[in-house]
């Protein structure tokens, strides 16, 4: 008998000490199993944190900026393990039988891709209600669109993209407008299963700026000439040696100016997210605290907003020409799924020709890396993230699924990236990736013998 699915539930919380108690033991109290439980805390100046680490929860992310609540979704999203994904506003309240009941819909109607559900809302005492709460009273039990509600596959998820982090209130309505215009099929239910609280401090009262964003999103949404063509992740942890050669390495391609460029700082000590940022609109900056490459890039596919994803590491180069001659590719032949080409290792010039004598770089091979792959982004999501558990393996892990899934690739004979080698990655990519091998080697045969690795 298959084991129920993991459903991971992402609490984005800032300055919540009087609720987060309360929010965490509403989804303790869900029959359903397995669940996790991730808490974000948007740099709170409260007792948030020291509460939620006494909490029974899974993964407890401390932002140490404040970034808003799209952001502390993403970075929560990029971490979650689960095969659906749902939200929690820490001053709501999951009603029981909410995640059994989603995921029965999920389970029996295999085109939807999220569920949504009614919700109720509760003004606390004490508190004065909102002028739209005496206009409109019927809204006390609030019809299934706001996302709060929502569980959604990660499939559609990726597929769509994450919470918008430029969208500081509406943010879940313009996600929920991507959702379907991705093509999600997206159900309402009428149960109501979650009650929102009303209070002094939640952003209900700012309806004026909920309204801005709300047109906002709805322009967006209606004009699609915004959108890039390729969309590029770029994940980097104390690079700041080698970061700006890559984004340059970029911005040479001939189709520059349809492409969406995202770097995802994982936590770096050193200057590479000023580095990116000295790049101007060009780059798009995220920053997380330290996960590792397969969070950062996950998180980097969450602010992707093209149909083509392309992955490169901060310390390789790709060469003139590859994105063109791969997207030539794909945009010819619909039934390839992904399109690698050749790459060829480099000593890092710092090191000497003593080092590179003994690094032994390798000539031009069949890229089968990460940074010489460019994917339809549908198909991507039918693989799923990269794992977070596999460190300098999770391209290999990614790779074994896709091949498990029949996607089909296709390898170019043009040299597309140059791989560096440098003191603080060879040791690192060779010997964390053989450690990984035979937890991947046990993946793929569980999966070919139907097993749920």
């Amino acid at each position: 008998m298959k084991s129920a699915p993991l459903v991971s539930v992402v609490i984005a919380v800032y300055n919540g000490e009087r609720f987060v108690a309360d929010a965490v033991a509403s989804v303790r109290q869900q029959q359903y199993q397995p669940i996790e439980v991730i808490v974000v805390d948007d740099a709170s100046t409260d007792a948030t944190v020291d509460i939620a680490a006494s909490l029974p929860i899974d993964l407890l992310i401390v932002l140490p900026d404040n970034q808003g609540p799209s952001a502390a979704r993403n970075i929560g999203m990029a971490r979650a393990q689960g095969r659906y994904i749902t939200f929690l506003d820490v001053d709501d309240l999951m009603l029981p039988g909410r995640v059994q009941i989603q995921t029965d819909y999920l389970a029996r109607n295999a085109d939807c891709s999220c569920v949504l559900t009614h919700q109720v809302l509760e003004v606390l005492p004490g508190i004065t209600p909102p002028a739209w709460i005496h206009h409109h009273p019927e809204t006390l039990d609030c019809p299934p669109y706001l996302p709060v509600s929502s569980m959604v596959s990660i499939n559609a998820l990726l597929e769509a993209g994450g919470f918008d982090p430029s969208y500081r209130l509406s943010e879940d309505m313009e996600w929920l407008f991507r959702l379907e215009r991705s093509g999600a099929n997206v159900t309402k239910l009428d149960e109501v299963l979650v009650r929102r609280r009303i209070h002094g401090a939640n952003a209900t009262y700012q309806t004026q700026q909920m309204n801005a964003d709300l047109m906002r999103a709805v322009r967006a949404l209606t004009s699609r000439s915004h959108l890039p063509l390729v969309s590029v992740i770029v994940p980097v942890y104390n690079g700041a040696r080698y970061l700006a050669e890559a984004l340059e390495s970029i911005r040479a391609q001939t189709v520059d100016h349809l492409v969406q460029v995202v770097v995802v700082d994982d936590g770096s000590t050193d200057a590479s997210a000023s580095i990116a940022e000295s790049f101007g609109s060009s780059v798009q900056v995220a920053r997380q605290p330290h996960a590792g490459v397969g969070a950062a890039r996950n998180h980097g596919v969450l602010l992707a907003r093209a149909r083509y994803l392309a992955f490169l590491d901060a310390d390789d180069v790709w060469l003139p020409g590859k994105l063109a001659a791969q997207l030539a590719v794909l945009e010819t032949n619909p039934e390839v799924d992904a399109v690698l080409g050749q790459a060829e290792e480099f000593v890092s010039p710092e090191l000497g020709a003593g080092v590179a004598t003994a690094l032994r770089a390798r000539p031009a091979m069949p890229g089968h890396l990460t940074s010489a792959m460019l994917t339809r982004r549908s198909s991507f999501a039918r693989v799923g993230p990269f794992s977070i558990r596999r460190g300098a393996a999770d391209w290999l892990d990614w790779y074994a699924r896709a091949v498990h899934q029949r996607l089909r690739f296709q390898v170019l004979d043009d040299l597309v990236v140059r791989r560096r080698l440098h003191a603080a990655n060879y040791s690192l990519r060779h010997q964390t990736a053989r450690t990984g091998y035979a937890e991947i080697l046990k993946g793929a045969i569980d999966r070919q013998r139907g097993g749920t690795a």
